[in-house]
């Protein structure tokens, strides 16, 4: 009889491309080289680009695809110059890793990686504002027109919060040429948002409940003088 493990409450199911292929078809992997230079030019918009446990690489991503995660990967370099159909670059559990992004990509996640670089063409992001979520990372830094900016770690940001759960938002401000970065807060059904945007939010609603009061108040006023 076959035996199966139980994933403990909270706990993160790991990748496989067994689960990935349930949701991607097909899936093109990358997986275990090493010094090699690699140019994913036999790959289709569909497709998701699986790159796990590759070291002193360079892996290059010029033709659309659905999505790509990086896992596991040592002293790397990812190029993007594509879009792609999901928006969405995963990285996660890597060291000494350097991504260069040279079109828009909207979702850029970075979980559990140490010494990244990750590096904009912010010529590219017209709407958009060059960003990436993390969590459980240290040394990270963005490039944007030669100029390295610091990513603070959590401990420096936001002491009180628990490293290990506490997920952040680092976005550029073209205005004051800093990226800030702001600690991700869950509402309603676990849409993510910042302090700052709820309390914003919060005031938009504030005025628009004052301007419906007003208008109601405005109209009855008449109504009884009728």
């Amino acid at each position: 009889m076959s035996q199966q493990t139980q994933q403990q409450p909270g706990q993160q199911a790991p990748l496989s491309l067994v689960h990935l292929s349930e949701r991607f078809r097909p899936v093109h992997e990358i997986k275990n080289a090493n010094a090699q230079q690699i140019n994913c030019i036999d790959v289709r918009p569909n497709q998701l680009i699986y790159v796990q446990d590759c070291s002193n690489s360079s892996i290059s991503i010029p033709r659309t695809v659905t999505k790509v995660i990086i896992e596991k990967c040592k002293s790397c370099t990812l190029t993007v110059s594509t879009k792609f159909m999901s928006g969405t670059l995963e990285i996660i559990n890597c060291e000494d890793l350097t991504v260069k992004i040279l079109e828009e990509i909207p979702t850029i996640t970075v979980d559990t990686t140490q010494r990244c670089a990750i590096e904009f063409d912010i010529s590219k992001y017209d709407r958009r504002k060059p960003q990436f979520v993390w969590s459980k990372c240290s040394d990270l830094s963005a490039v944007i027109d030669n100029q390295q900016h610091i990513i603070p770690s959590c401990e420096t940001l936001r002491p009180e919060q628990d490293a290990n759960k506490a997920q952040f938002r680092s976005q550029f401000i073209p205005d004051d040429h800093q990226f800030l970065n702001e600690l991700l807060i869950r509402e309603g059904a676990g849409y993510a948002t910042t302090e700052r945007e709820k309390a914003e939010s919060d005031e938009r609603e504030r005025r628009s409940l004052e301007r419906l009061r007003d208008i109601m108040a405005s109209d009855a006023a008449r109504t009884s003088g009728r």
